[in-house]
C-alpha cells in the first residue's frame, strides 16, 4: 500500500475547516444573539401601542421582520470568514492534489456534525454568493391563545377608558410582554429552544449552507 503524506495532509486540512465553521459560526450567533435582543426591545419600545396589539395578533410575521437583517448579516459574516479560510487551504495545496486526494473528504464536508433535516433543506447547489439569500427558510407558525389575545386589541380597548397612569402601566406590561413573547420566539427561530433536537433552526441551517457552499467551490475549484 502506498502511504501518500499529501492525500492526508489535504484531507485532514478540509475536515479541520469543516469543524472549525461549525463551532466558529455556533459562537458567531451565540456572541451577536444580544444585539438582536437590544434591536428587538428598541423596536417594540418605539411603536405605538395600536402596533403592538397587531404584534400580539400575528408576532411570526412581525419576529420575521426583525429577525430576518441580524440573520442576513450572521449568513454574510458566517460565508465570508469560510469562504476566506478555504481559498487558504487551497492555495497551499500541492499542484493536483485536491483532484486527486480531497475530492475523497466531499461528502463529510457537507453532512457530518449536522442536523440532517437542515441538510435535506438546502439546495442542491449553493454558493457563498447566496448563502444569505436561501438562509431565512425557518420560521414556523407560532399558536395565539385567548389570554394573548387579550393582551391585544381588546385590551388596548378597554385602555382608553381608563385613567392615564393606570393605561401608562398598562402601556409598559403590553409592551415588554411583547418584547418577551418575540425573544422567546427568536430564540426557538435561531437556536431551536424549545423544540426538538432533530428540528431545524437557523444556525444549523446557516452551518449547513456555508458547508455546502464550500463543497461547491472545491467541485469547481
Amino acid at each position: 500500500m502506498t502511504f501518500s503524506l499529501s492525500a492526508i495532509e489535504t484531507q485532514l486540512s478540509l475536515l479541520a475547516w469543516r469543524d472549525i465553521q461549525l463551532s466558529t459560526i455556533t459562537s458567531q450567533f451565540e456572541n451577536a444573539w444580544p444585539g438582536l435582543e437590544r434591536a428587538i426591545d428598541d423596536h417594540v419600545a418605539e411603536m405605538p401601542l395600536w402596533k403592538v396589539a397587531q404584534a400580539h395578533v400575528d408576532i411570526t410575521s412581525f419576529a420575521h421582520d426583525l429577525i430576518s437583517p441580524w440573520a442576513e448579516e450572521q449568513g454574510q459574516v458566517a460565508a465570508a470568514r469560510a469562504e476566506e479560510g478555504l481559498a487558504e487551504i487551497l492555495a497551499g495545496l500541492p499542484s493536483g492534489s485536491l483532484a486527486e486526494h480531497g475530492m475523497t473528504v466531499l461528502p463529510a464536508l457537507a453532512g457530518a456534525g449536522l442536523i440532517a433535516a437542515s441538510v435535506m433543506a438546502v439546495p442542491a447547489v449553493v454558493t457563498y454568493a447566496t448563502v444569505t439569500s436561501v438562509s431565512m427558510l425557518v420560521f414556523t407558525t407560532s399558536t395565539i391563545s385567548t389570554p394573548l389575545l387579550l393582551v391585544g386589541g381588546a385590551a388596548v380597548a378597554a385602555l382608553s377608558l381608563t385613567g392615564s397612569s393606570a393605561l401608562g402601566r398598562a402601556n409598559r406590561r403590553t409592551r415588554n410582554h411583547l418584547a418577551e413573547r418575540l425573544k422567546r420566539h427568536a430564540r426557538a427561530t435561531v437556536f431551536g429552544d424549545g423544540r426538538e433536537p432533530t428540528a431545524r433552526c437557523l444556525l444549523n441551517d446557516t452551518q449547513a449552507l456555508v458547508l455546502k457552499a464550500g463543497q461547491t467551490k472545491l467541485e469547481s475549484a
